[in-house]
């Protein structure tokens, strides 16, 4: 074979005479120093958000407790006061069924004693202890005692009391504090009126206060304090502190123990029971327990340092970034532009000796335009893959189902035709069914870019092996090649885009490093994987693994 004068052969790197482009830039102090300072303003901003969020957090829960305390303080008064009414509905009913003082007389004190309530006709849920009942006359002003005799001091205070309280005591069950009482009893009244509606006598019990604790646990257990959504009925006792008191704040008694979280209402009973009220404190555990729905300020703090550290190492991260960058542009140039004058500087050199006519024998015009095919081909071939590099390959379309099998046949008959049978023997062998789902062009890609991998970098007169096989599940295509195989240290990193390993076989063949890169992302886009592992004749092997299809209508396997 006769070469042009001066004319090197295909494959052959002609050495690039500029000066490598430094693609590498400066960190860049002005863009750091920008994303340093907005690393510190986004952190101040954060914390700033978290402090106001943090007051407002608080002021939220402050407002949140203690209208809970109040409402649930509200709702016992209302449930306290309509259990106690009943209670001294219960306690009085022997002398209210009469209704009104009769022709013949009133009803007797011991009524109450000798009278035991119906249950079926009487609202009678707890009766309410009583030390003795009485009967105040409103017109003789006597005053008579069952269950016990009492002092005539005391005894005329009682008329004195009874006596002011008979006008609201009419048709009503009241409850009074009795001052002279030193146990500080409660004094149960109500009045019954004459055929013309006029006060007549007035009925009553004394209570003392531990008599009306029953009537309130009662109420307690009953009562729904906050919403069911907020708090259910039966944590009531853990949440709240429960207590009564008298109209001089004196406690009575405490319904639920505790330690108190600072979080109190009160709310009096409705009017004539006693001036009592009853007044609500929040435990510290139902505190937390009803703050704790909202969100915290554990939260923003954590985000905060969250964003803090992340913005950092974004800082240090995109330097980095920066200087990786700056050389892989630098190592893609450098790779790119000459690889692109060598097969150019080829092409031109013979399509200029064959314009020339300057071939020693007809011969040559064939060689050299075979030449010149070759280096075309390979031109092409590394601008489409950096092209596919560019327009990111995982945005590829499914495509329709192929045979990858027939695919990768001609894929390597065409590039038997361009590498020459004298550098590379082919040996392909097909297995089960091969067809996929993907697109014909992305197959062709794939087949050609292993293809041209193992041809580069394999000993000369190598037998490159492709084998397809595929079942039901999975198709898997596998290119082995002779050549000195991949460090398993080096085959993830082979797959980075302009990775190139500083070998003898690399630096002797050209190419930009994204052959590998292509393949991955393309049959990453199909939903499959590629691998690199040890051929059985000592080199590298490349196995794609994809999603198998069914054939098509009409297709036999």
């Amino acid at each position: 074979m006769t070469e042009a004068p001066g004319a090197p052969a295909p494959g052959h790197t002609v050495p690039d005479q500029r000066a490598s482009p430094d693609g590498g830039q400066a960190s860049g102090p002005v863009g750091t120093f920008i994303l340093l300072f907005a690393a510190c303003s986004a952190a101040a901003v954060l914390a700033a958000a978290g402090i106001r969020s943090d007051i407002r957090y608080r002021a939220s829960v402050d407002r949140a407790l203690t209208r809970y305390a109040g409402i649930a303080a509200w709702e016992l008064a209302e449930d306290a006061g309509d259990a106690l009414r009943e209670a001294l509905r219960a306690t009085l009913w022997p002398a209210t069924r009469f209704g009104v003082v009769g022709a013949d007389g009133f009803p007797p004190v011991d009524v109450f004693a000798s009278v035991v309530p119906d249950m079926g006709d009487c609202p009678c849920p707890l009766p309410v202890a009583t030390r003795f009942y009485f009967r105040y006359d409103l017109s003789s002003h006597r005053v008579d005692v069952a269950g016990e005799s009492l002092p005539p001091p005391v005894e005329a205070d009682l008329a004195a009391l009874a006596g002011r309280a008979a006008a609201d005591a009419v048709g009503l069950e009241v409850l009074l504090g009795w001052p002279v009482s030193p146990d500080g009893e409660y004094l149960a009244l109500t009045t019954l009126p004459d055929r013309d509606g006029v006060p007549a006598a007035v009925y009553g019990a004394a209570i003392s206060p531990a008599a009306l604790v029953p009537v309130f646990q009662l109420a307690l257990d009953s009562a729904q304090l906050l919403p069911a959504s907020i708090l259910p009925r039966e944590s009531t006792g853990r949440v709240f502190i429960v207590g009564v008191s008298d109209s001089r704040d004196v406690p009575l008694f405490t319904l639920t123990e505790g330690a108190s979280s600072g979080y109190v209402a009160e709310s009096e009973l409705a009017e004539l029971l006693g001036d009592l009220h009853v007044t609500v404190r929040l435990s510290e555990a139902g505190a937390a327990d009803l703050a704790s729905g909202s969100t915290t300020p554990i939260w923003l703090t954590i985000a905060l340092l969250a964003g803090v550290a992340v913005l950092f190492w974004s800082v240090v991260r995109s330097v980095l970034r920066e200087r990786e960058l700056g050389e892989t542009q630098r190592r893609f140039v450098a790779a790119v532009s000459h690889d692109l004058r060598t097969p150019l500087t080829q092409i031109r050199m013979y399509a200029e000796t064959l314009r020339l006519g300057r071939t020693r024998n007809p011969g040559d015009a064939e060689t050299y335009l075979r030449y010149i095919d070759e280096e075309a081909h390979r031109l092409t071939h590394m601008i489409e893959n950096v092209l596919v590099l560019q327009n990111n390959a995982r945005s590829v379309d499914a495509g329709d189902v192929v045979d990858v099998g027939a695919l990768a046949s001609e894929e390597v008959e065409r590039f038997r035709h361009v590498v020459g049978s004298e550098r590379v023997e082919f040996d392909v062998s097909l297995r089960g069914s091969t067809f996929a789902t993907a697109p014909a062009a992305v197959v062709r890609r794939v087949v050609a870019n292993l293809l041209d991998n193992a041809a580069k970098f394999g000993p000369p007169d190598q037998t490159v092996r492709i084998l397809v096989e595929g079942d039901d599940s999975r198709v898997v295509l596998t290119v082995g090649d002779e050549g000195p195989g991949i460090p398993p240290a080096d085959r993830e990193r082979v797959f980075d885009p302009f990775e190139r390993l500083d070998t003898p076989q690399s630096r002797g063949n050209p190419g930009t490093g994204v052959g590998l890169t292509v393949v991955k992302d393309l049959i990453g886009a199909l939903g499959g994987t590629v691998r690199i592992t040890d051929a059985a004749a000592g080199g590298t092997s490349v196995i794609v693994d994809l999603p198998a299809s069914r054939p098509p209508v009409g297709t036999s396997d």
